[in-house]
């Protein structure tokens, strides 16, 4: 058999509409999602060929699959792994009152990392929330980054407060730079061996974190905004995973001013704050309290 008919095992590492990039082997390989009406009939007609069926299903991030390369060194997918897990939210297109849709950001995580900074932009504890409880509603454990610690003020007692709340409730904090090197090394210790997915707005430092995490990484980075609205500057327009030297993966995503959450319901919401739970049903308006 030759070689380019040997089947190999992957791991998407970038995806788009039409091609994916997949990581395998220390190398990273090119594969075309899209084929022509005459392609997919032909491998219609071959019952045990189930390339075009493969390829169709939504691909994302984190996806585990078998590929054999073709003649000019594509990857041509052949079967894509059930998935143990996949973190989604409402797509952006959604609108009131009409059709929603989801949008899988990644899949095969191990743990999620909710990250904000301590400044520069402020940080968002109602987003935060919404990245725990998506956390939670798929059982996947969350550690709590804050970047920028070197722009905290002195006294900065909400952002102490607000830190050792999440640390009773039961998620570690991690205050890092990349500036300083403040918890690095902690943060490579927590990142080691795991597929981990960085969730956060933009200009939060997402991007000069993996520059100081993994070398010759070389991603760029913006500035915040000097605006009244000191918004982040988008720097990753899609999902990518990153391989480690250390070991492990890294799924950076693109920063988010808003987070729809899916296939989440009212009536289940309360669950998902592990505080919450030994009151769910104890109100007096029992397991109809929308509190």
């Amino acid at each position: 058999m030759e070689s380019s008919q040997l089947c190999i095992q992957g791991i998407v590492s970038w995806t788009s509409n039409q091609q994916a990039e997949i990581f395998a082997e220390g190398k990273t390989y090119s594969c075309n999602l899209s084929f022509s009406r005459d392609e997919k009939d032909q491998f219609r007609a071959k019952k045990k060929d189930r390339r075009v069926e493969a390829q169709q299903k939504f691909l994302t991030v984190g996806d585990r699959v078998s590929f054999r390369l073709s003649v000019d060194k594509y990857a041509q997918i052949i079967n894509i792994d059930e998935r143990a897990n996949q973190v989604s939210r409402l797509a952006v297109t959604s609108h009131e009152g009409g059709k929603q849709t989801q949008q899988v950001i990644a899949a095969n995580v191990d743990q999620i990392i909710p990250f904000f900074a301590a400044a520069n932009p402020a940080p968002s504890w109602n987003m935060l929330d919404r990245y725990l409880v998506i956390a939670e509603a798929n059982q996947i454990p969350a550690v709590i980054c804050i970047n920028k610690a070197d722009l905290a003020e002195g006294d900065n007692s909400e952002l102490k407060n607000n830190a050792a709340d999440y640390s009773r409730i039961g998620y570690p904090v991690i205050l890092v730079s990349a500036q300083t090197g403040q918890g690095i090394s902690e943060m490579k210790t927590l990142l080691q061996g795991k597929t981990s997915l960085l969730l956060g707005k933009s200009g939060v430092g997402k991007t000069s974190l993996l520059n100081t995490l993994q070398a010759g990484l070389n991603l760029r980075v913006n500035t915040v905004s000097q605006g009244g609205n000191q918004r982040g500057q988008h720097t990753t327009s899609a999902a990518q995973l990153y391989q480690l030297d250390l070991g492990g993966a890294v799924i950076d995503t693109p920063g988010v001013r808003e987070l729809g959450l899916w296939d989440i319901f009212p009536d289940e919401l309360a669950d998902f704050f592990p505080e919450m739970r030994p009151f769910v049903g104890q109100c007096k308006f029992g397991l109809d309290c929308r509190h």
